[in-house]
């Protein structure tokens, strides 16, 4: 994205003067370099990448800034020889080479590159949450809370493929962190992100808060003006929380937060897919008359039991991350089980944990390292981590106590008499 310019010319690469060398010479070279300046922000040109080796080749270049590429520009004859200025001209190039494609807006979907000129998909091996954060700062949203998601979660792209992703989660563009170019990977697995721009704060846990939304760089506050159960509805599936025909409760206080209030007047239907997706005015930063802020409290079940031979048994799914996860039985024992079966409405005393896939194996992501005290309200209370290399064969199972205990009273009877 960045350094001294040099075309090629007859044979060899040589050095441009900066003599004319102004913005929209240096947006023709990034243009034609593939990078593609966001919104219209200028390349830097103030920068200097000292002086390379051998002649000038060629100064007093004059574009437009519209051109495809430097050589369409006017300037004199290639030549050799030298110029006034110095350093050579260089360039920082700003750019963008990212995109999000069949989301359901535009903070989520398919990642794809441009990299070398073109469009490529993302490889989901060794794709994680630190890599989605990078992807969702760089496109303007807020790192902290991105998903990553893999198995071509928003559908299969095409063309080439880069992979082997590894960021360390601070980098400012994704071309800072390391990948392979080209990779033989299929498309089946290409990686997706969700960025956060929608999430609950003051809560004692993930499913419960105030509602804060993001736009244009920060969160903003929501007015309860309009506010009603269409909207919690549709804030909870937004968060990827199911809440099985029970509504939201919205009659709740976790006060008032700090900064200006973004929207109000949302008009939700109540099955769309994220609250973007719903009418309100347009973004803008005020005040409204209701206080406390909106506020929601999500009910759900993130776990079911799957293959058992009723309710009360099977294998062990996770609703984590807008996705049904499997659970590998690395650290798994009965306090993990009994989390399970408390939150699913039966005893947890006497839950007994099943490893190595008892009921038959899952598919797609697995969570791992599940590690519960025993006394926790939901499974998402315990420890454990979202993504393993885990293999289905290790799917982990519970059986939880449904025994009823009887009471027998023996009462004395009166006697009978004897027949003789």
């Amino acid at each position: 994205m960045e350094g001294r310019v040099m075309v090629w010319h007859n044979g060899s690469f040589g050095r441009v003067c900066p003599d004319g060398f102004g913005q929209e010479e240096a947006h023709v070279v990034c243009r034609q370099l593939g990078f593609n300046n966001n919104e219209g922000v200028d390349p830097d040109i103030n920068v200097d990448f000292g002086k390379g080796s051998g002649p000038i080749l060629v100064s007093n270049i004059n574009c437009k800034g519209n051109e495809s590429s430097l050589s369409n520009c006017k300037h004199p004859e290639f030549r050799f020889g030298e110029c006034s200025g110095t350093p050579d001209a260089s360039v920082v190039c700003k750019f963008v080479p990212m995109r999000l494609v069949n989301g359901s807006g535009p903070h989520e979907g398919r990642v794809e590159v441009f990299d070398r000129r073109e469009w490529k998909t993302v490889c989901d091996y060794q794709w994680d949450d630190k890599d989605a954060s990078v992807v969702c700062r760089q496109l303007g949203y807020n790192g902290t809370g991105a998903i990553s998601k893999h198995r071509a979660y928003f559908g299969g792209g095409r063309g080439n493929i880069v992979s082997s992703v590894q960021c360390n989660g601070n980098e400012g563009y994704f071309t800072d962190c390391k990948y392979r170019y080209v990779s033989s990977c299929s498309h089946t697995r290409d990686s997706s992100v969700i960025c956060t721009v929608l999430t609950l704060v003051g809560g004692s846990n993930s499913m419960e808060g105030r509602v804060m939304v993001w736009h244009n760089g920060s969160f903003g506050r929501v007015c309860r003006d309009g506010f009603g159960q269409e909207e919690a509805h549709v804030v909870c599936r937004h968060l990827g929380f199911n809440n099985d025909g029970g509504d939201p409760d919205i009659n709740v206080d976790f006060g008032n937060g700090s900064g200006p209030v973004l929207v109000s007047n949302i008009n939700c239907k109540g099955n769309e897919l994220s609250l973007s997706a719903c009418k309100h005015p347009a973004f803008r930063f005020g005040e409204c008359g209701c206080t406390p802020d909106v506020s929601v409290v999500c009910k759900f079940v993130p776990v079911r039991l799957v293959n058992g031979s009723g309710p009360h048994e099977g294998r062990v799914e996770v609703f984590d991350k807008r996705e049904w996860k499997t659970v590998c039985d690395y650290q798994w024992d009965d306090k993990d089980a009994s989390v399970v079966c408390r939150q699913l409405g039966y005893s947890g005393t006497g839950a007994r944990s099943k490893i190595g896939a008892y009921f038959g194996e899952g598919r797609g992501n697995i969570v791992a390292d599940v590690q519960c005290n025993g006394h926790e309200g939901y499974i998402t209370d315990c420890r454990y981590r979202s993504v393993s290399p885990c293999r289905h064969n290790r799917d982990v199972s519970v059986i939880c106590n449904v025994t009823v205990t009887f009471t027998f009273v023996l009462q004395k009877l009166p006697k009978l008499p004897i027949a003789r």
